[in-house]
């Protein structure tokens, strides 16, 4: 699928943006090239094509850039062309260091992308420190060992995930990238270069799907519990369109009202509740190990709430880390809820009011 269908699919699901990676200016990996890169869209790559096309579909488009690139143009020069190519955002990569040049940097680039109206997000980053109540702009950054990772080994499991909102959270937003619709249990886990994938060959070909550990219903349930005003879903269109769950995904918020922890051991589980700006009420819970999560609906406003649910079926999860249970019921703040998570599980309950 080409960029405009991923574009098209994003306005589709109601995501306000989708993040073009590295290669649309003749990505090349440092130390294999020089100085003084010409920072422009390869050949045959229409950057404002794209974004134009993006704009009509209310989609914003970032892109991606090596530090070293943004350096290498400046700092000031790079943001005046982002913002003449009508980039929404950058994802810059590769920092990899905290000493103080590179924190000067970091700020730099935060000043110069504000004055150009441009997001950031670091990615290869040291661990937030609160910079983002400085630079609003600064919408997320990476600091933390994420799904990518799954390409190489297997090291980010369901107990890994059930530390971070314990841990990693605690500091600020982090790019994840949750919810990718390969999910498979730990014990069935092979990372893709283990299967061929030549990870930074544009060449590969290799057809092996990424996989992620835990089931359907843990990686939706990640999407909405670990806070980062960019998400980053990582899957492609041909696995989510039509897939089970993937309207919990549906205009999902970028943003949240308020939340409240709702039960949790660190390293274990965690449930949560999170209220969106349009009067929506999210609840998500992840476990290590099969539990039941109780909850009181007393968050709730008064009347009728609609409640639709994606969680693991205890009849074919076990057997099968895709399946998924969806339903939905009538609510209301006086009742309680109970949902049944099975080993690496989770469940989402989306509520919506009846007559608001």
């Amino acid at each position: 699928m080409g960029l405009v269908g991923l574009v098209d699919f994003a306005a589709e699901m109601g995501w306000p943006y989708h993040t073009i990676d590295g290669g649309w200016y003749g990505f090349a990996r440092r130390p294999n090239h020089g100085p003084n890169v010409r920072l422009e869209p390869r050949k045959g790559f229409d950057l404002e094509r794209i974004v134009s096309h993006a704009k009509e579909k209310g989609v914003g488009i970032w892109v991606w850039i090596h530090w070293m690139e943004i350096e290498d143009v400046g700092i000031e020069e790079t943001f005046s062309r982002l913002e003449k190519w009508g980039a929404a955002g950058v994802k810059t990569d590769f920092l990899e260091r905290q000493d103080q040049e590179m924190v000067n940097w970091c700020e730099r680039v935060c000043r110069a992308a504000a004055r150009h109206r441009i997001m950031i997000n670091f990615h290869g980053s040291f661990k937030s420190t609160g910079a983002e109540r400085t630079w609003p702009n600064m919408i997320t950054r990476e600091a933390v060992l994420g799904n990518e990772m799954s390409i190489f080994r297997k090291t980010v499991t369901p107990a890994h995930c059930a530390t971070l909102p314990f841990t990693r959270f605690l500091l600020g937003p982090a790019d994840f990238t949750p919810g990718g619709f390969g999910n498979v249990y730990s014990k069935d886990f092979v990372p893709q270069t283990a299967k061929g994938h030549r990870y930074g060959d544009e060449t590969d070909r290799c057809p092996h799907w990424a996989e992620e550990m835990g089931t359907r219903a843990h990686a939706i349930a990640q999407c909405v519990q670990f806070d980062s005003p960019l998400m980053t879903l990582c899957d492609w269109p041909e696995r989510y369109r039509g897939a089970a769950g993937i309207e919990a995904l549906r205009g999902l918020p970028a943003a949240w009202k308020d939340t409240r922890p709702v039960a949790g051991r660190c390293g274990e589980f965690y449930a949560v509740v999170r209220e969106s700006h349009d009067g929506r009420f999210y609840f998500a819970a992840t476990t290590v190990s099969a539990r039941t999560v109780d909850i009181d609906l007393g968050f709730l406003g008064d009347g009728e709430w609609k409640m639709t649910v994606y969680a693991d079926d205890p009849a074919r999860t076990p057997s099968d880390a895709k399946s998924l249970s969806v339903s939905e019921r009538s609510v209301r703040k006086s009742g309680r809820e109970s949902f049944a998570l099975c080993d690496e599980g989770g469940a989402v309950a989306v509520f919506e009011p009846v007559n608001p």
